[in-house]
């Protein structure tokens, strides 16, 4: 991928900070980077087993290079009283853009739901100027028995959402 080259292309050690992951890539041909530290806000891996997605999985597609953004934090927040925001879960995005169990079918709950895209990080690894450093979705749930597939296309300089499946 083209992220992949990028980082290949800066020498025997690069390491990217990006909000609160660490990734570092030693020069290898085919080396992937590896996350060096935990996700920011750990995620309750309860059912993990019976639902290996989730009720809330999302993909991000890097439409300037027609790829997907892997390596991006997403972190998923829950409106408690209609008043304050709270973290749920960061997960980043894999080598395929995707991030899924977010939370637990049971955690899951008819609610208004905000899904913040750290994705300033992403493009400064790419050595691209972003006119948003951060994208956020704000989704209501009326039915916590489906599952919700928050997808986002994005570019530097925009950016679309849609519900996918």
């Amino acid at each position: 991928s083209l992220l992949q080259e990028k980082m290949k292309a800066v020498g025997a050690t690069w390491i990217c900070l990006c909000i609160s992951s660490v990734w570092a890539h030693d020069n290898q041909l085919d080396a992937k980077p590896q996350l060096i530290l935990a996700d920011p806000v750990p995620c309750d891996q309860g059912d993990q087993l019976k639902d290996p997605t989730g009720p809330v999985t999302s993909h991000i597609l890097d439409t300037s290079i027609g790829q997907p953004a892997s390596g991006v934090n997403i972190t998923l927040y829950t409106l408690e009283n209609n008043q304050t925001w709270t973290a749920v879960c960061t997960r980043i995005t894999d080598n395929d853009g995707r991030a899924k169990q977010f939370l637990t079918k049971d955690q899951f709950a008819v609610g208004t739901y905000r899904v913040h895209f750290d994705t300033k990080p992403y493009f400064d690894v790419l050595g691209v100027k972003t006119f948003y450093p951060y994208v956020e979705v704000y989704v209501n749930i009326e039915d916590p028995t489906s599952h919700y597939h928050i997808s986002l296309l994005l570019n530097p300089f925009g950016y679309t959402t849609y519900r996918g499946t």
